[in-house]
């Protein structure tokens, strides 16, 4: 058994004096997942939970710690993936994809870092958050890219759903590359969770929550 399974041990004392300094939540390979990683996720989720109306924040509480760490072990895999096919994502890619959601929100840099922080993120962490996402957007498509083609008959029928729930809805040509986009991510997010499911059952993972 490695000696990391049992947690790391300050050593430097005598054997009575020994103190745990960190404990591994989770074994994926020959990566782990160690429980201050677990914690900070928690923290963080505390920030927006406590933002929810009382039955809500209930609701989502709820095995918030176990889908935290599931989360946290996904990551893992869809790490171990994306080096099988040698995708890497690079600081010029985090910047460009943070600078178009500054962009998006009308943010500066001052803004963004002063959001981040009301939801609990620092800089640094959200820029390794916006990394993982990007590596995972990439393996996704690289592995499902013969899945994840949308016909125009189902931009169609996805415009007449939605318009008969909202007549205001805009003319065709209009919101046609906007649903279309919309059904490669429901693709996209399916077919991630089925790779998922198959990662966890070929590849070592063991949880110790």
């Amino acid at each position: 058994m490695h000696p990391w399974i049992l947690g790391l041990w300050l050593m430097s004392a005598p054997a009575s004096e020994w103190q745990l300094i960190e404990r591994v939540v989770a074994v994926v390979d020959d990566d782990v997942v160690l429980a201050s990683e677990l914690e900070r996720r928690l923290e963080i989720a505390a920030v927006a939970l406590a933002k929810l109306p009382d039955a809500e924040r209930a609701r989502h509480a709820k095995d918030l710690r176990s889908n935290l760490l599931r989360g946290l072990v996904d990551e893992r895999l869809i790490a171990l993936g994306a080096a099988r096919l040698g995708l890497t994502v690079d600081d010029s890619e985090i910047d460009r994809a943070v600078a178009q959601i500054r962009t998006a929100n009308n943010f500066d840099d001052a803004a963004l870092t002063r959001a981040l922080a009301d939801s609990g993120w620092t800089m640094p962490e959200y820029r390794s958050d916006v990394g993982r996402q990007l590596l995972r957007f990439k393996l996704f498509t690289a592995v499902l890219s013969g899945r994840l083609t949308v016909s125009d008959e189902a931009v169609q029928a996805a415009y007449a759903a939605e318009k008969a729930k909202n007549p205001a809805l805009g003319e065709f040509a209009d919101v046609s590359q906007r649903l279309r986009d919309d059904l490669r991510e429901r693709i996209l997010n399916e077919e991630a969770d089925r790779w998922l499911i198959e990662a966890r059952g070929n590849t070592h993972v063991e949880l110790r929550p």
